[in-house]
């Protein structure tokens, strides 16, 4: 080959080279943003969420499933487990969700502790000076309508 072919091939490879490395670094960088953008979002959630100005739902609740749940509310967010019987559940489930002032709304999945394998989303009324959740509305085949707070 000739000088002059193999130096342009060289320059075409190093342009193109060089377009690489600055597009992969271009992408490492939107990367990262997305990534720093993700992170505050998690930092942020995790300040003290606003309050439930009415009812605090934290507590051991019983429910017509006949299993007990235990919730955690932590403002307008919410978390449970439930399940019939610990040392042998038919099922255990857990959830996590939205309090407003007479309502939540939760999403739930059963694990594998237990034998269902349900999930699904439900909205509950508060009712009762927050010592009673009724199930308005039900996706998943959940068993349980009715929970009343375990004084304590």
């Amino acid at each position: 080959m000739d000088a002059t072919i193999i130096t342009a091939f060289l320059g075409a490879i190093a342009t193109i080279v060089a377009a690489y490395i600055t597009a992969r670094a271009k992408d490492k960088s939107a990367a990262n943003l997305e990534r720093e953008l993700a992170t505050q979002k998690i930092h942020q959630a995790r300040k003290d969420p606003p309050s439930n100005p009415i009812f605090d739902l934290t507590g051991i609740w019983n429910c017509d499933d006949r299993a007990l749940y235990y919730v955690r509310q932590l403002g307008s967010r919410i978390f449970w487990i439930g399940e019939r019987s610990p040392q042998n559940p038919r099922f255990c489930n857990v959830a996590y969700g939205s309090v407003s002032p007479f309502e939540v709304t939760i999403e739930f999945a059963d694990v594998p502790k237990g034998v269902n394998r349900e999930w699904g989303t439900m909205v509950l009324q508060i009712t009762d000076n927050g010592t009673r959740m009724t199930a308005t509305k039900k996706t998943g085949n959940f068993g349980g309508s009715t929970w009343i707070r375990i004084p304590g």
